[in-house]
């Protein structure tokens, strides 16, 4: 316990170097000694920093037990601060942990510790979190909530929320108060490999101001889409090396975009897999005044 205490001191300090080591943590042996800190202590500071250091190593290890335990303190933490915490350093901990207790968080008195809920649920492959999910989407009593779950659905969701992906981006106008929540979904589908909503989103692809909502649709397209579509997404690709800079995907869903390629890079593997021959040509003409990373994924 004593190293425990000299890494918990440490990140009190401000110590970068200590807080660079506890970043990488990964031996589950500390897990014991940070829950015997974390079941005592009364110091706000120990919290914030043992919940901080139990993501790091859930995250890490790739540890499902320690997600159970922060879901376990919920019902210990009389604070919604804690609380929410808890849930959000669940955020990285992908596995079939138990979703019981963020189930249960969903009725919490905090809106901001049911967001929390929400957000979690979506690290969580058991088919009760999943199920969760689902209900707040065909519930769709509050929009940030909707978007919450879509997110999680689109990283873990499985051919279950399906149909309730589906039928979100068929209802929800595209509009800027729901392009976020709409990308999700179209990621998620995308994931999935279900085409059943391709001709709506087909006759949209590169027609928006937004970024992000061009980047989901393009990736959708040519997920589940074939030869047919090969002239839309030719011409996206053309409309995307004629501008003076890339999309940038970091404001929208970034838990989902560090998950998925750019358009262009996605654009030319589809091109390529439906054997159309005009990209090769495209690159050639363009290859100058692309960017040196895009120049490095796409050489032969």
């Amino acid at each position: 316990m004593s190293e425990i205490r000299e890494l918990l001191d440490g990140l009190k300090r401000g110590d970068e170097p200590i807080r660079s080591e506890v970043s990488r943590l990964s031996d589950l042996q500390t897990l014991e000694p940070i829950r015997a800190i974390l079941d005592t202590t009364r110091d706000v500071a120990d919290k914030l920093h043992c919940y901080w250091m139990l993501g790091r190593l859930g995250r890490n290890a790739d540890a499902p037990e320690v997600a159970n335990y922060l879901m376990a303190r919920l019902s210990r933490e009389t604070t919604a601060r804690f609380r929410r915490q808890a849930l959000g350093e669940a955020l990285f901990i992908v596995g079939p942990w138990d979703p019981t207790h963020a189930i249960a968080a969903l009725a919490d008195k905090s809106r901001d510790v049911r967001y929390a809920a929400i957000q979690a649920l979506g690290a969580c492959t058991a088919p009760a979190a999943e199920a969760a999910l689902i209900d707040i989407l065909q519930v769709d009593a509050d929009p940030t909530a909707t978007r919450h779950a879509t997110e999680g659905l689109a990283r873990s969701g499985t051919e279950r929320c399906a149909g309730a992906l589906v039928s979100l981006v068929q209802r929800l106008p595209s509009d800027r108060r729901n392009e976020v929540t709409i990308a999700a979904a179209l990621l998620g589908l995308s994931r999935l490999g279900r085409p059943d909503v391709l001709p709506q989103v087909a006759a949209d692809l590169g027609g928006w101001r937004d970024d992000l909502a061009n980047w989901a649709r393009m990736l959708y397209v040519v997920r589940c889409g074939d030869a047919r579509h090969a002239e839309l997404v030719f011409e996206r690709l053309t409309a995307l090396v004629r501008r003076p800079e890339r999309p940038n995907l970091t404001y929208g869903i970034p838990l989902l975009a560090a998950d998925h390629v750019d358009e262009l890079t996605a654009g030319v593997a589809f091109l390529h897999r439906v054997e159309d021959h005009r990209i090769d040509g495209f690159l050639e003409a363009h290859w100058d005044s692309l960017f040196e990373e895009e120049r490095q994924r796409l050489a032969p």
